[in-house]
């Protein structure tokens, strides 16, 4: 495998005035030797003449790289200009030098998915006959054994792993429900290996969804696997809205660490306005720690198909006085933290079960209880449930769904 080399950071310079721009945007454009910014066909890099007018002669000397994106609707068109963007870039991330690619504006969400990188920097799929391998072996090559089945053996070309900085704001997504068929997603076309670090000035406002890797079916004869990233973090991001998640979450790990989730209804369906609900994760380990929240419906980290991953809920601040105009006072559903069921066996999935889990150190306000916890969950052979040290302000701890009744599942310590 080959050795991590430059950092890319996508950075955002504002709606236009240079006196917006972030500190972080700044910084990281001071600290980066090489500068990627956007060209039209006239040759203005309007991101870089606003970065320009900010820092002044902090940009003399840096390597100073245009980037055309073709304005069409030509999927073949796009892609081309996608991919030559991106072998501009990765010469210099190849040869060891940190990159900034400029930017102006919000990211909307209202007519499309938005795709950082693409194909051609993603990992491959190869395969072959030999099934004397391993899940997880490296080869002389450097490519990784993904699978061994009965007749072949699928390999992924294990590239370096990069670390993706994500600043700026998304907006404008079509709002719905969990199945929402209109809703865009941000998109990664990146090496398996990636983390990816959305920071504090990054902010998502409205509906939010992300599709951490795709089907990839390059190579393999009509077979699909999942492109993947190793984690990704929200580092003390604030969200004006919320983040409803079915499937296409593929990675080793999600963290929101020190973020803030301000008040917001759902637009559409004010009844799913839980400001995260995490559905089909399968194996993510998922942690929600140092967060604030304020809202009027708990936040789901599992359900249906999980397998086995951990959760870990600590330190966090829930204020679920937050009304709603799809309220029931007969059936309350202000619980701060929702575990839901989990699904059963079937002929492409086996039974879904919970790993370790910890909820410790939370406090909650406003709150009919600390969370709702089925008794259809399943807990993975040797994993624990531990709640501890959580402060309530008259809450009870655990109940039964949208009701006052306290049930408390054996498996909880």
């Amino acid at each position: 495998m080959a050795e991590l080399k430059g950092t890319f950071y996508g950075v955002s310079v504002g709606p236009g005035n240079p006196e917006l721009m972030t500190l972080q945007a700044v910084r990281l454009i001071r600290q980066c030797p090489v500068l990627a910014a956007p060209q039209t066909a006239s040759g203005q890099m309007l991101a870089l003449d606003i970065a320009r007018s900010a820092l002044g002669e902090a940009l003399d000397g840096k390597t100073i790289v245009p980037l055309y994106f073709a304005m069409s609707r030509d999927p073949a068109a796009l892609a081309a200009s996608h991919e030559k963007a991106a072998a501009a870039v990765r010469q210099y991330l190849d040869a060891g030098q940190d990159v900034a690619m400029l930017n102006i504006g919000d990211v909307s969400l209202a007519d499309s998915d938005v795709t950082i990188g693409n194909k051609d920097i993603c990992d491959m799929w190869t395969w072959d006959r030999n099934t004397d391998h391993y899940v997880g072996e490296i080869l002389e090559d450097g490519r990784k054994v993904y699978m061994v089945r009965d007749t072949d053996t699928i390999y992924s070309s294990n590239k370096a792993g990069i670390t993706l900085y994500i600043s700026g704001s998304v907006k404008d997504n079509p709002e719905g429900g969990l199945n929402q068929s209109d809703s865009h997603a941000i998109t990664f076309s990146i090496p398996d290996a990636s983390n990816v670090v959305f920071t504090k000035d990054f902010t998502m406002n409205g509906y939010f969804r992300m599709n951490t890797g795709w089907s990839d079916g390059r190579n393999l004869g009509g077979a699909v696997y999942n492109r993947t990233v190793k984690s990704v973090l929200f580092d003390r991001s604030t969200f004006n809205g919320i983040w409803i998640q079915n499937g296409g979450f593929f990675a080793d790990s999600l963290t929101l660490d020190g973020c803030t989730f301000n008040a917001y209804e759902n637009k559409v369906s004010a009844n799913d306005s839980n400001p995260l609900w995490f559905c089909n994760i399968r194996t993510c380990d998922v942690t929600v720690k140092n967060c604030t929240f304020k809202a009027s419906r708990p936040i789901k980290v599992v359900e249906q198909a999980v397998f086995g991953a951990n959760v870990t809920i600590t330190d966090n601040k829930f204020d679920m006085s937050l009304t709603n105009s799809a309220n029931d006072a007969s059936k309350p559903k202000n619980d701060a933290i929702m575990f839901s069921t989990l699904i059963g066996e079937t002929q492409w999935n086996p039974a879904g079960t919970l790993g370790n889990v910890v909820v410790s150190g939370n406090e909650i306000t406003g709150a009919n209880a600390l969370f709702f916890n089925p008794s259809q969950i399943t807990m993975a052979d040797g994993a624990t449930f531990k709640v501890a040290d959580n402060t309530l302000n008259g809450a009870k701890l655990s109940v039964e769904w949208k009701s006052t009744t306290e049930y408390t599942p054996d498996f909880v310590k």
